[in-house]
């Protein structure tokens, strides 16, 4: 691509990452300009010496606002009125970096083109375009390509690829995604605003940030709770709500009749049409519900809301040599869960006790270790049923919800005096 091109393309490529000014209200003197751009630029974080973006050569300048003649940056000068002129010329400035601080000369041209200093004798204001610009070898390739192909399309007359004017075609699809254009689109008769908005603000797909039945619980609860039958609160949140498609929001689940169509508003009441619950014959597990949308590309999107049914497992000391209902119920640890692996910590003296679900989803222990040095702990192998070297119990117990199951008991070979944390595995 030879110079001018690339410089070309410099421009159009400053011009499309929105370069920012830096605009300053100034008095007429020169010492008033140069005292508030220093200040200006100071508190700008423009105090280490020239602008990094304003380069040394008038090629690298190409972004800027470069007075051919001289290369140095030009600086429009404003009034309240607007743009000012002098002899019906634009009065324009330069910014000029002269070791220590900046400079700003204001000139205007004759109609011979001779530039002359022009004296400001108005208050006016001084627009300095400091952009945070892109040379050629800093850009990525994928977009100096993008770049090259709408420069090429832009000032061809012909060629299968190309559009005229201000509108873009091409029906070959792209390699690979570049920035917010997914890989294989194609285009026709896109302006420029519409590809560099493709291209620098990608689709974001919308999600659910959210989503409950208000009041439902949020924790485990113990197997045989119930949740009576009632109309309740389902409510939601999407982000961001401009890209779900309206009127697209489903609700389904557990006791629930399916309604789709609804509008992503965050929130619907809807019949729950029986009692929500597990029992023992169902086994530890959940109940769920969900919402879907579609997004404004057609595509569906998700998420689910549940509300878990675990057992109590028991486990403390007790001075007792074996363990009735009563007497598990009324060891001192009863946590939620669903499996047997965990450290359990009873408080000292007695015998340790460990009981869980004699279900499959609490399989049977094959070590029991002391959690302060890592040694076996001796577990008692004289009662009913042997195993592994130990032995256990197993004791039906009704829970607080009226849920029956039985557990197995375990219980250490002697007495502990301190406190025991128990690594169960």
């Amino acid at each position: 691509m030879d110079t001018i091109k690339a410089k070309q393309i410099d421009r159009i490529l400053a011009a499309f990452f929105e370069i920012p000014s830096i605009v300053i209200a100034l008095n007429t003197s020169e010492t008033d300009i140069n005292t508030i751009l220093i200040s200006t630029l100071t508190t700008s974080g423009y105090n280490d010496g020239p602008i990094p973006n304003i380069r040394s050569t008038e090629e690298d300048n190409s972004g800027l606002i470069v007075d051919p003649d001289s290369n140095i940056v030009l600086i429009d000068i404003i009034n309240f009125n607007g743009k000012i002129t002098y002899l019906d010329k634009a009065i324009y400035g330069r910014l000029v970096w002269e070791g220590s601080l900046y400079k700003v000369k204001t000139y205007y041209r004759t109609d011979t083109g001779v530039e002359q200093v022009y004296t400001a004798s108005d208050n006016y204001v001084v627009s300095i375009k400091i952009p945070y610009r892109y040379l050629l070898k800093d850009l990525p390739t994928d977009a100096f390509i993008k770049m090259k192909q709408w420069y090429l399309n832009e000032n061809s007359s012909s060629g299968g690829g190309g559009g005229g004017g201000d509108l873009y075609t091409n029906e070959d699809e792209t390699p690979t995604t570049i920035g917010g254009i997914p890989a294989s689109s194609t285009f026709f008769e896109q302006t420029m605003q519409q590809m560099w908005t493709a291209l620098l603000y990608p689709y974001i797909s919308p999600s659910f940030t959210s989503f409950y039945i208000d009041g439902y619980p949020t924790s485990v609860v113990e197997l045989g709770t119930e949740i009576a039958a009632a109309t309740e609160d389902f409510k939601w949140s999407t982000n961001p709500s401009d890209n779900v498609k309206i009127d697209s929001i489903e609700l389904s689940g557990h006791n629930l009749v399916t309604v789709a169509d609804l509008a992503d508003d965050g929130i619907e009441s809807l019949p729950i049409t029986g009692v929500v619950t597990r029992k023992a014959v169902d086994s530890p597990g959940s109940r769920s519900w969900l919402v879907k949308g579609t997004n404004t590309n057609d595509i569906d999107f998700q998420r689910s809301f549940a509300v878990t049914w675990w057992w109590k497992i028991y486990y403390g000391a007790s001075p007792l040599t074996t363990l009735t209902e009563a007497n598990i119920k009324g060891l001192s640890n009863q946590p939620l869960k669903n499996s047997t692996p965990g450290t359990y910590n009873s408080e000292a003296e007695n015998y340790k006790f460990f009981c869980i679900p004699n279900i499959p989803e609490f399989i049977a222990p094959t070590s029991f270790t002391d959690a302060s040095g890592g040694a076996n702990v001796a577990m008692y192998a004289g009662l009913t049923y042997p195993e592994l070297g130990w032995s256990y119990d197993l004791v039906s117990v009704t829970n607080d919800e009226n849920e029956t199951v039985e557990y197995r008991v375990y219980r250490t070979q002697n007495p502990l005096v301190g406190v025991l944390g128990l690594i169960v595995s």
